[in-house]
């Protein structure tokens, strides 16, 4: 989708969510209008893209972009880039935008009487490229996510992908250990064990944390605790796992357990 300056719209608008870095959705579309026509606006944040000038890339982030559905291609507010400070100078081949130190950091293409800013494109994640230089069966089969060997070698041979470049024999040197393990599966627990004969014989405690946020109440760890017959569970949320908080937790365990049970724990 083509991203034009332009020297109407008072706010920047995109239409591709996934560009957006930060994004706050509107729980009611916000109507608008522009030229006479109305449209929605659906939320509103910060985006991000990558420019080349020069041969140097820089990631552009311009904040406070307003998303719209029913555009046909992204707008760049021309007032809102000089409302920054930048220095916006159209020619007759397109535009540049410079900072206030002189830096050019974005370009535009003028097609027919429209300017498109000059935006790298994004390639895809799974792109695999051996530079012209030939390697060995198995790197592929690595690469391109231990895709069966068969497979491989069927898009080798047929000439499918673009750069594909072997040497040497087209089979595995071996067998693929990550292949075997990925396909073992669990075998069963058929260890019965020793399990308790009553409550209170034997209880297991495990204590998870710290959370990364911590709670309104001030905990960033919860100790659980797991009568080993009945498999009843008590967890008790902590500020620290200090042996002073641990054992005070146990110690109230103990007590309300022999008021239920009447057993004693061992």
């Amino acid at each position: 989708m083509l991203t034009f300056i332009d020297s109407g719209t008072t706010d920047h608008c995109f239409v591709d969510r996934t560009i957006f870095t930060t994004y706050v959705p509107f729980e009611k579309p916000l109507a608008s209008l522009l030229a006479g026509s109305s449209f929605d606006i659906v939320g509103k944040g910060s985006i991000s893209f990558s420019t080349t000038i020069d041969g140097i890339t820089r990631i552009i982030d311009i904040d406070n972009v307003l998303h719209i559905l029913s555009f046909q291609s992204n707008l760049i507010s021309m007032s809102k880039l000089i409302a920054k400070g930048a220095d916006v100078n159209f020619n007759k081949n397109g535009a540049a935008i410079k900072l206030q130190t002189g830096e050019q950091v974005m370009s535009a293409t003028k097609i027919g009487e429209l300017f498109v800013l000059d935006i790298d494109r994004k390639t895809s994640a799974f792109v695999i490229q051996s530079k012209k230089k030939s390697v060995t069966f198995d790197i592929w089969h690595h690469q391109l996510a231990h895709t069966r060997a068969d497979k491989l070698k069927e898009m080798i041979m047929h000439r499918l992908v673009d750069g594909l470049n072997v040497h040497r024999d087209l089979k595995l040197n071996g067998q693929c250990k990550d292949c075997i393990f990925g396909k073992h599966t669990m075998h069963p627990y058929t260890d019965k064990g020793d399990r308790e004969k009553e409550v209170l014989k034997r209880i297991h405690i495990n204590i998870w944390g710290p959370v990364q946020t911590q709670s309104a109440g001030g905990s960033l760890y919860f100790m659980m605790i797991v009568d080993g017959f009945s498999f009843y569970k008590s967890a008790a949320f902590l500020s620290t796992k200090s042996a002073n908080a641990t054992l005070k937790v146990l110690k109230a365990y103990q007590i309300e357990a022999k008021c239920q049970t009447g057993h004693k724990l061992e």
